[in-house]
């Protein structure tokens, strides 16, 4: 494995529109978006996303093959722009249980010391996702609250919230 990750730009919006589409496809809770409407986004949709200074998308490598993606962005409900939202997470399976979320962390951290507002990270995690739980928790986040979602069908499910101060 030649495993790397770097932070995409605009002109890598096709690379960022196709592993998120296909981790949609493939793993349907992957994101907190449907497949069936992150499809019907337009090329400037996808190219907007990369745009924003508050974003930052990361793409997972093997050598030159694409295997995930990993997102942190300011979160849209903080006005203050102190606290940032780990989100978007998605490796081909093969690729799972390698130790690669280390990479994945370790670069959303970074872009997140160096936001120039950014005073705190938080995540959530199913709570049935014990190994993003373990990574959650082996990069210091420490446990803050559950809440219940509600899903397709109006399911509800439980989800894990976690925070981070930088």
């Amino acid at each position: 494995m030649d495993i790397s990750i770097r932070q995409l730009s605009e002109d890598d919006w096709q690379l960022f529109r196709d592993i998120r589409l296909k981790g949609l496809k493939h793993d349907h809770g992957a994101f907190s978006a449907r497949y069936e409407t992150e499809i019907q986004k337009t090329d400037q949709e996808w190219q907007k996303t990369l745009l924003n200074n508050d974003t930052g998308i990361f793409a997972i490598f093997d050598g030159p093959n694409q295997i995930g993606i990993t997102a942190i962005g300011i979160h849209w409900e903080d006005p203050e722009k102190k606290r940032a939202l780990l989100w978007a997470s998605w490796l081909e399976p093969a690729y799972r249980g390698k130790g690669i979320s280390k990479l994945m962390y370790a670069a959303r951290l970074n872009w997140a010391h160096a936001h120039p507002t950014c005073e705190k990270v938080v995540v959530t995690v199913m709570r049935d996702n014990l190994p993003s739980k373990r990574a959650i928790e082996s990069n210091g986040f420490l446990y803050s609250h559950i809440e219940e979602r509600r899903g397709e069908n109006d399911i509800a499910f439980p989800v894990l919230h976690y925070e981070l101060n930088l």
